[in-house]
């Protein structure tokens, strides 16, 4: 979601988290290095940024220290993703050569690594230091949930309750740290502390669990494969719950064994099991109780009130983009599995 481009307070908000980035990437000493990081930043959502920005608005100090735990929070995401492309060994990313095909596995880790440290650089020069250990706690829980999601790559025995705690802990927790890290450094509100940490949490939840629907097969344009590389998420989990015991072996080798005619079945299976409709219902109820924390919150003025609206439109927004990608499922749980032919689809 990238329309902070037509929000003129959000705009000047990314820029100048992005021109401090530009900076870490330049004093890098290395020009391949410099290149490396450049490329791999250029064009994502900023997604984290842009909570930060809304969140410091609804305070009631402004503070530059903001800029700064935006460009950490990028700093540490970005960081995530080198690592995450050696750990699940993917071809690409939203379109793109991953970073690990590019310049192998040795020399994303160490880029990842040198993200990391810049990141823990940056905040610990520029945040406070209640936020900064709120910080390195929030990285030791999502180190400690890669590790765990690991060992249950291709493991088609993995539980709800494994998964989501995966989620929690890895994605959600991140997210919790971008929505309440503006408003921890501009305000001493507790409740508008806890309201913002609420819904980072739950808006994260959601956002991840509708990355992981719309990555399942591969077959939507700019989307992964997650299946091929061991991910077994929340719709695999719950279908392989509700199947009839008789069809379950043969759908676990189709999962083992995935290619498109293989992905169509299970689609069209899915669609007979209503797990679309059970994914939309659990998506909806996290982008729920995330909306419902901010409209509890106490707004003063016409700048916070902007902010409360961006926040409310994140929810919007993955609602709609879940409705829609399930409705590209189902457009192509019609077709008739002809073989491995290579088609991706654009949301119905």
């Amino acid at each position: 979601m990238n329309n902070f481009d037509t929000i003129p307070w959000l705009k000047q908000f990314i820029d100048e988290t992005d021109r401090s980035i530009s900076e870490v990437f330049e004093n890098t000493g290395s020009a391949d290095l410099k290149e490396i990081l450049k490329s791999q930043h250029k064009g994502g959502k900023r997604l984290r940024p842009t909570i930060i920005g809304a969140s410091a608005r609804l305070g009631e100090k402004p503070s530059d220290a903001v800029k700064y735990g935006a460009v950490a929070v990028e700093l540490l995401h970005l960081a995530s993703l080198f690592h995450d492309d050696v750990l699940d060994n993917t071809d690409s990313r939203r379109m793109h050569l991953a970073a690990q095909k590019k310049i192998g596995n040795l020399t994303s880790i160490l880029s990842g690594d040198y993200l990391l440290t810049e990141s823990i650089n940056v905040m610990i020069r520029h945040l406070p230091q209640e936020v900064t250990e709120y910080f390195l706690a929030t990285i030791k829980k999502m180190i400690k949930s890669e590790i765990y999601s690991h060992k249950l790559l291709y493991n088609l025995d993995i539980s709800k309750k494994e998964f989501l705690q995966i989620i929690d802990e890895k994605t959600a927790s991140l997210f919790a740290l971008a929505s309440s890290l503006g408003i921890r450094i501009t305000s001493d509100n507790a409740d508008k502390i806890n309201r913002l940490t609420q819904f980072g949490y739950h808006l994260g939840m959601a956002y991840q669990l509708t990355d992981d629907l719309e990555d399942m097969f591969g077959l939507i344009e700019g989307s992964d494969n997650d299946l091929q590389h061991g991910y077994i998420s929340l719709p695999v989990i719950e279908l392989l719950n509700a199947a009839a015991e008789d069809l379950k072996p043969e759908i676990m080798q189709w999962i083992k064994h995935i290619d498109r005619e293989k992905s169509i079945k299970l689609i069209q299976i899915m669609k007979s099991y209503s797990i679309f409709k059970i994914m939309l219902v659990e998506i909806k109820k996290y982008a729920g109780t995330a909306r419902e924390n901010v409209l509890g919150l106490k707004i003063e003025g016409p700048q916070q009130a902007d902010s409360l609206n961006f926040l409310l439109d994140l929810c919007t927004y993955i609602e709609n983009k879940t409705e829609n990608i399930i409705a590209t499922y189902e457009k192509i749980a019609l077709e008739k599995p002809v073989g491995d032919k290579k088609q991706v689809y654009a949301f119905a």
